[in-house]
């Protein structure tokens, strides 16, 4: 439609035929980190809680979302199962075994991946009642073995795989565990997000490894470290 000036009338300016109408190139980095965030949601990163902070230490670490995993990389277990070498279970087992058989399970031993017992060389126990403990072994296990669903922070430190519990249904374990996993939905962890994200698009002037960022609008200091089996992304105080 034409527009009048000073009475004349000026005619806009037409895209000619097969023209396409084009977005000037971002040139700003910064800029162009913001309106990617605005567009996707970040996913990639998630924020733990220090559930024991002392003075030294930071309130949130910044980790990657796919080092949260369901099973510990250490091979750390809260399982009461044959399985978990470290819990009661073989022992009560067998315990168990003794009681209801009278036999010395001292001559028993545990092999295969199913776990079945067998009797060792020289021993009294009769392949009949070796059979009958098999049974009530494996009737025992259903009964009594208790597997948690629990979910791990893994990292490597830079010479061995470490993991930190998040959760376990073992509650007793939860009460002494040094990090909690925040909901993506959580206030804070949007805010220490954020917060990151503003951290990412300043240009880093490295001291003595460390880089600091002070976020005026949280006033979090956001902390990236260039040193070797640093496990987060970031450190947040």
């Amino acid at each position: 439609m034409p527009v009048r000036v000073g009475g004349d009338f000026l005619k806009r300016p037409r895209l000619a035929k097969n023209r396409e109408l084009r977005l000037l190139p971002i040139n700003n980095q910064a800029l162009r980190n913001t309106v990617k965030r605005k567009i996707m949601e970040r996913n990639d990163i998630v924020v733990l809680e220090n559930l024991q902070q002392e003075d030294d230490q930071p309130r949130y670490l910044v980790v990657l979302a796919k080092e949260i995993e369901n099973y510990a990389a250490d091979g750390s277990s809260y399982d009461y199962s044959l399985k978990n070498d470290e819990s009661e279970c073989e022992h009560d087992m067998m315990k168990a075994i003794e009681k209801k058989f009278g036999v010395n399970t001292a001559e028993l031993s545990l092999y295969g991946q199913d776990n079945e017992l067998e009797a060792c060389i020289g021993s009294e126990i009769s392949d009949e009642l070796l059979a009958k403990i098999n049974d009530f072994s494996k009737t025992w296990r259903k009964e009594n073995e208790w597997f948690d669903k629990p979910l791990y922070w893994n990292y490597f430190d830079g010479s061995n795989w470490k993991s930190e519990l998040l959760h376990s249904e073992e509650e007793c374990a939860n009460d002494n565990r040094q990090y909690d996993l925040l909901d993506s939905n959580d206030d804070t962890a949007k805010e220490v997000i954020a917060a990151y994200d503003r951290a990412e698009d300043v240009p880093r002037q490295w001291e003595n490894g460390y880089f600091t960022f002070i976020d005026e609008e949280t006033g979090y200091e956001i902390r990236f470290s260039q040193w070797c089996g640093h496990a987060s992304m970031a450190d947040v105080y």
